[in-house]
């Protein structure tokens, strides 16, 4: 699997499904296949896409997707606690692992020795999956979007390095992201009984 195959999965799978990506070439080959207002471009804080996917899963009862990349949790493993510790049954946690910070130049994680998949039920989540092939992690795509899988759940997909030059820089102005995700994050009749743990939120507060 390639990072282009994970990321075209996973848009050809999601509706109105918010989905907040990581920094890095993430963005923009994200952009670049699917570009829609429920896609929360988070240009230059590596390490902090959970935390956001966690905010926002409190507000709302659709299920939040955040894909983050080996680099990126490295850079705040602290995330995994918070995700855990939330109990929220509506967030998919994606990892995308290229074994590199390909987006700095290619310099090496060794994110092998990081061991995903323990740290993350040590710290909570529900379910752990490592999908091997591109049909298991679309089948876990398929089973999250329709409520089969509680969360937080954690994806842990390996991806060969990508070859040729990633995706044109997101075009949309960082305002503008903002503003649409915003718009598409406003509290619907369906989003006033959300699906967490034990410490919900109640205020109606728009998002952002």
């Amino acid at each position: 699997m390639t990072r282009l195959e994970a990321l075209r999965a996973l848009m050809q799978q999601v509706d109105d499904e918010p989905v907040v990506f990581t920094t890095g070439f993430t963005c923009r080959d994200a952009h670049a296949i699917r570009d829609r207002r429920q896609n929360f471009y988070m240009t230059g804080s590596m390490g902090l896409a959970a935390p956001i996917g966690v905010g926002l899963a409190h507000r709302t009862s659709r299920l939040v997707v955040v894909v983050d990349g080996d680099g990126a949790v490295l850079m705040n493993p602290g995330a995994l606690l918070l995700v855990g510790s939330s109990g929220l049954r509506n967030l998919l946690h994606i990892v995308i692992d290229n074994g590199c910070y390909e987006s700095t130049g290619g310099q090496r994680t060794d994110f092998d020795r990081f061991p995903l998949h323990q740290l993350a039920a040590a710290a909570g989540y529900r379910f752990c999956a490592r999908p091997g092939t591109l049909d298991e992690y679309r089948q876990l795509l398929h089973d999250a979007t329709r409520g089969r899988v509680q969360g937080p759940t954690l994806a842990h997909v390996c991806v060969t390095p990508q070859k040729g030059p990633p995706g044109p820089r997101v075009s949309v102005g960082l305002q503008q992201v903002a503003a649409r995700f915003r718009d598409s994050m406003r509290l619907q009749p369906s989003d006033r009984a959300p699906t967490r743990g034990p410490s919900p939120i109640t205020t109606e507060r728009e998002l952002i």
